[in-house]
């Protein structure tokens, strides 16, 4: 699976808090999206697993927190963030979580604190010391979420997994619109059958005809139009393969409900 979006912060800091949550929301969102769970012990080079899954993703999220200066790793996978940004056009989008961004780009603060440990263990002329300095000040000028305000975590991260999706969306479509000829009516006639205002829990549509005149084609357009417009959202087109008896179980295992009744919703054809 493409990795569309990689998220890097420093675990201690905030692992089980508004990174879980924000990965969580940007997995409702439909963006995949990679993190590392285990930190790299002392003494171990970075897996070059996580550089190349860092150079796959069209966009890293940088979460910079209080001690993520403190962490060498973070900082050699900045590094390696900004170079696909420079060779490759990789997105580098900072999230400044409850830190001065001021003390970011002049490494005042905790990040004063930080260095002057880095110093210590690898000496104070080390170029690494200086190369990591240049690559938080480079960090901090990028446009960013900001520290403040954050009374509302969830209004954040709704706010960014809603960025990140309309800059991810159009690179999805594996339809061109403009290459299909003869559809326009199709789709306006199934669109007007998928009601978003209908007091019904669920609706079944059936597109019915002969293969290969471009069921699937129409009906995944249509996903692809509408599928901003949902909190939850699947495409499955295996599913016409199997009896309606084995759809719903399913929808029922997909959804997580027992309540979920077909054969009295209303079904339509297209």
């Amino acid at each position: 699976m493409e990795i569309q979006c990689v998220l890097k912060l420093r675990g201690e800091d905030t692992r089980g808090g508004f990174t879980d949550h924000l990965y969580n929301a940007l997995i409702r969102k439909g963006i995949s999206t990679f993190r590392d769970e285990d930190e790299i012990e002392e003494g171990k080079d970075i897996s070059s697993d996580l550089f190349a899954a860092i150079e796959a993703s069209r966009i890293a999220l940088v979460v910079v927190s209080e001690n993520y200066a403190s962490s060498r790793w973070c900082l050699e996978e900045l590094g390696k963030i900004f170079e696909c940004h420079d060779r490759l056009g990789m997105l580098v989008l900072p999230i400044f979580y409850r830190v001065d961004p001021s003390h970011i780009r002049n490494q005042t603060g905790t990040f004063a604190e930080a260095f002057a440990k880095h110093q210590h263990r690898f000496g104070e002329h080390n170029p690494n010391i200086q190369k990591w300095r240049h690559l938080l000040t480079k960090l901090a000028n990028l446009k960013a979420w900001p520290s403040e305000p954050w009374t509302h975590e969830s209004e954040v991260i709704e706010e960014i997994t809603t960025l990140l999706w309309k800059r991810i969306k159009p690179t999805l479509k594996v339809t061109k619109e403009d290459q299909l000829v003869g559809i326009n009516s199709k789709l306006t006639k199934l669109s007007s059958l998928l009601n978003p205002n209908s007091d019904e829990d669920v609706i079944w549509v059936g597109i019915h005809g002969m293969g290969g005149i471009g069921r699937t084609t129409i009906a995944r357009v249509c996903y692809e139009r509408i599928r901003d417009e949902l909190k939850l959202i699947a495409s499955s087109p295996m599913l016409e393969k199997l009896g309606r008896k084995h759809i719903v179980q399913v929808e029922k295992k997909r959804c997580g409900v027992s309540n979920f009744a077909p054969k009295n919703a209303p079904t339509k054809a297209a």
